[in-house]
């Protein structure tokens, strides 16, 4: 499980390195202020290893990706994506996945044995984004998960692939097709089951942020981050 984590994170960015600039790819960030990771506040205490990616301005990010993908020629098949998701579902799929992005995005790997993946989004507008969900997902693939007293509503999206299209350079390649919410932040897993874990250990106060180790190690390091900010 380990090595397959670790080729998953070289996965993401480094593979780009071999075959772009990693010095054109870093300019996207270039002029972003280092966010603070407040999502791993949401990770089940089954995630052993994630990738974040912040940023503070959200128009100069994406100005910056497209210039990113136009200097390596790929900003024409990304946006043949993005149009095609608009014209299918009748959304605005540069507006919905990417203006209403919030600054933070991530990859989370757990050590549990089906060893999932998880993308979390954090997004300015839920409503929006969850009314888009339901014009692009049939009702017979809409459900609710229960935990305790609340339910979560889920959708099973049609398009598999689509977080890994929309943001393929953050995303690994892996289809995580199972969506639902923690407050303003997506989670889309790879099967229901998991996102079921996820959403359980969450809201049962099973959380990464509670757990001793994780204290141990962490907390000391984003102390030298903040200071460093």
């Amino acid at each position: 499980t380990e090595q397959i984590d670790v080729m998953e994170i070289m996965g993401i960015n480094l593979s780009l390195i071999h075959i772009y600039d990693p010095s054109l790819y870093l300019q996207v960030f270039k002029d972003q202020a280092p966010p603070e990771p407040t999502m791993i506040s949401i990770f089940p205490n089954t995630v052993s290893s994630f990738v974040f990616f912040g940023f503070s301005d959200t128009k100069r990010f994406i100005r910056d990706q497209k210039i990113y993908l136009d200097r390596n020629g790929q900003l024409a098949t990304w946006q043949v994506v993005l149009s095609g998701l608009s014209n299918k579902y009748d959304i605005d799929a540069e507006e919905l996945f990417l203006s209403n992005l919030n600054g933070e995005m991530g990859v989370a790997w757990t050590a549990s044995p089906d060893s999932s993946v998880y993308y979390i989004l954090s997004m300015k507008d839920k409503e929006q984004i969850t009314a888009a969900l339901r014009k692009m997902v049939p009702e017979e693939k809409r459900f609710s998960i229960k935990i305790s007293e609340q339910q979560f509503p889920c959708f099973a999206l049609t398009a598999p692939d689509l977080f890994s299209d929309v943001y393929r350079h953050y995303f690994f390649r892996k289809q995580a097709p199972f969506v639902s919410f923690i407050d303003n932040y997506l989670i889309a897993a790879a099967s229901r089951e998991s996102l079921k874990e996820f959403l359980y250990l969450n809201q049962t106060g099973n959380r990464l942020i509670n757990s001793s180790n994780f204290k141990a190690v962490s907390y000391t390091h984003l102390d030298v981050y903040k200071r460093q900010v």
